[in-house]
């Protein structure tokens, strides 16, 4: 069954019939009593049926059988094993054929008190022929190998058509729930809250009940996601693991816009843009999408988003050196994007788009050192705009511009050198402007950043956001209830 993205199979493995070679570095167990013979321990803790044949996890060793139960051989301490008592055992495809993982243990007194203690867990390519530790200490995973933390149970999935995810996860009891992606060669840990995370890393008690961790089983039945069961002694936990596309991916939300044009219901979206992507989801929540650069964003930092004219606007930029990558349009609500490669304007170095405003039909964009531009065609072509015309050089900051509020016909421009207020005219153009002027001090600072427009009982209260431009200045919130005067 081939689930979307993530690929997941269920895999059932019939005892095969064929009789298959015997390894030289297995032992051959003697009989003792016909025809069950071979066993190495009458205690069998985990049993498992894979491509290639059975294996019992017992307190002495593996017992396992290629001929369906005809001949058993053992693996322990003496050939291959790193101690004998084995307290779990998983097998899963890879690309080049099948992994037996094992989870081992030795005795040893403590206090005088004889306690299992754990070794991790180690795995074999070759059907046990040789094995291989997982050495936690040098992946900086801690409270994996000692007391109290044997591994009771391994689970995983594998999908042939994305072997780049190679999923495994196990449960050590006081050593927590961990999981790895890669099949195996990195881990982390995994909380079910913060405060369980806390709880695990901090306190000076042992670790809580919601972390002592028994059991795991993984589902593959639920489309998208991958569902792993985990069972604790507070009871068990679900944990989904969703492909990046299906689900929210940033954690830093920088900007949010709801849908303008949407007709309810279903349909009814809100946008999130993020430090790695664009997020759709419903007004009322789930379910979520998210969309990246291969979905034709050209940059994965989400600076600005607006939803007009049957469009939604994106403005990106890299997530290394911030350089802006310019402008996206989506008409079909997010689900793919086309880069606008023409606006060369809004590409590079301090030029990121970083708001939106909208005057009647008009869509305004400011984008930094690039300056002020303006649309007529719902994002498709721009003009720019110079907010003060009288000196068009690189000198004058009242040039670069991070924010924009619209009123009536008013465009309220955030800049380099403080507040603009420019007064349009029907059809757009500038009929006159007014500066105002933040000085650089204790309680103040020039740019402004942000500028919104507040009503109070039909007085106009604008709102800054301010930043300072040299050392003197103090970033600020400034209000205005008189219009700036």
């Amino acid at each position: 069954m081939k689930i979307k993205n993530l690929y997941v199979y269920i895999f059932v493995f019939p005892l095969m019939m064929i009789l298959f070679p015997v390894f030289l570095s297995a032992e051959v167990i003697s009989s003792f009593d016909q025809p069950d013979t071979g066993y190495v321990s009458n205690v069998v803790v985990d049993i498992i049926g894979d491509s290639v044949g059975v294996w019992f996890a017992t307190g002495e060793g593996l017992n396992f059988s290629f001929d369906n139960g005809q001949t058993w051989l053992s693996y322990d301490s003496s050939n291959g094993l790193v101690s004998n008592n084995i307290s779990a055992i998983y097998s899963i495809p890879t690309v080049s054929g099948q992994r037996i993982w094992i989870a081992s243990n030795h005795d040893q007194r403590v206090s005088g008190e004889l306690m299992a203690i754990s070794d991790g867990l180690s795995y074999s390519d070759d059907n046990g022929n040789t094995w291989k530790q997982i050495n936690f200490d040098s992946l900086n995973i801690p409270y994996v190998w000692g007391g109290d933390r044997s591994i009771f149970d391994i689970t995983g999935h594998f999908d042939p058509a994305q072997p780049g995810d190679n999923w495994l996860f196990f449960t050590a009891f006081a050593g927590g729930f961990l999981a790895s992606r890669d099949g195996g060669m990195s881990w982390r840990r995994i909380y079910p809250s913060a405060s369980d995370s806390i709880q695990f890393n901090t306190s000076t008690e042992p670790p809580s009940l919601r972390n002592r961790y028994f059991s795991c089983v993984a589902d593959t039945s639920h489309g998208d996601s991958l569902f792993v069961w985990a069972g604790t002694a507070a009871g068990f936990f679900q944990y989904i693991f969703a492909t990046p596309r299906e689900k929210p991916f940033s954690k830093r939300i920088n900007t949010i816009v709801f849908c303008n044009n949407c007709s309810g219901g279903n349909s009814n979206y809100v946008y999130f843009g993020g430090n790695k992507g664009f997020t759709r989801g419903l007004a009322t929540g789930a379910p979520f999408i998210s969309r990246f650069e291969s979905d034709g964003l050209p940059g994965l930092f989400i600076t600005a988003m607006i939803d007009f004219g049957g469009k939604l606007l994106v403005g990106t930029e890299d997530t290394i050196f911030h350089n802006s990558t310019g402008l996206a349009v989506s008409t079909d609500f997010g689900d793919s994007f086309s880069p606008l490669s023409s606006f060369t304007e809004v590409v590079g170095q301090n030029r990121t788009v970083s708001d939106f405003a909208v005057i009647r039909n008009r869509l305004y964009l400011a984008a930094e050192e690039a300056g002020l531009f303006v649309s007529n065609d719902s994002g498709n072509t721009w003009n720019k705009i110079y907010v003060d015309s009288s000196d068009t050089s690189t000198a004058n900051r009242r040039n670069v511009v991070y924010a924009l509020n619209a009123w009536d016909d008013t465009l309220r421009v955030g800049t380099d050198s403080g507040l603009v207020q420019l007064y349009l005219d029907p059809s757009g153009h500038i009929d006159s402007s007014r500066f105002f002027v933040f000085g650089e001090g204790a309680f103040s600072s020039t740019k402004v950043i942000r500028v919104k427009t507040q009503v109070f009982d039909s007085t106009d209260v604008i709102w800054t956001i301010n930043r300072p431009v040299t050392d003197t200045g103090t970033a600020m919130v400034g209000r205005s209830a008189d219009g700036g005067i």
